[in-house]
């Protein structure tokens, strides 16, 4: 008779013992390499889940701000770099703001894209956002993913590039 050993490999997703604990999956990058500000929203998302959305919706679209909580993370967009103005190049579209029920989470998004974000389509368990921008990209992405944690990226007078964190606990 043999002795047989078994090593058996677990995700350190499957080990996580604390409430707070996260394995995430990173999307891809959407967008472009511009935008001097790079922003990483996941220190935020300590603060709770992801309960409102503000967008800037103009040609493409021009910024984005998530509330985790009852805390805002910053306008990531329509910032002029030094001795430019975002309005000679760039129409700051319309303001929305999307409020999320009780439950409600962002579970997936349409991206189109190029060289910029042009434009985003956030969908939730419970809806359709409207699109934010008007253009079409040369690259078009649906994204499905369980639960939007929290975004980065790179901005400047407009959302350049944006990722997703999706966790996956």
């Amino acid at each position: 008779m043999g002795f047989y050993v078994y090593i058996v490999l677990l995700s350190p997703c499957l080990l996580a013992m604390q409430a707070d604990a996260v394995c995430t999956a990173l999307s891809e990058s959407y967008g472009g390499p511009g935008g001097l500000n790079r922003f990483d929203e996941n220190a935020l998302a300590k603060n709770g889940d992801i309960k409102e959305i503000e967008l800037l919706c103009g040609r493409r679209v021009t910024a984005i701000r998530l509330r985790y909580g009852s805390v805002w993370g910053t306008l990531h967009g329509w910032k002029s770099p030094p001795g430019k103005s975002c309005a000679r190049d760039w129409d700051v579209g319309v303001k929305v703001l999307y409020t999320l029920q009780p439950n409600e989470y962002v579970k997936g998004a349409t991206i189109t894209y190029d060289r910029f974000v042009n434009s985003l389509t956030l969908k939730t368990n419970m809806r359709q956002l409207p699109k934010c921008g008007k253009t079409t990209g040369s690259k078009t992405k649906s994204i499905d993913g369980r639960r939007l944690k929290y975004i980065t990226g790179n901005s400047g007078c407009i959302l350049d590039r944006i990722q997703f964190y999706w966790p996956s606990w």
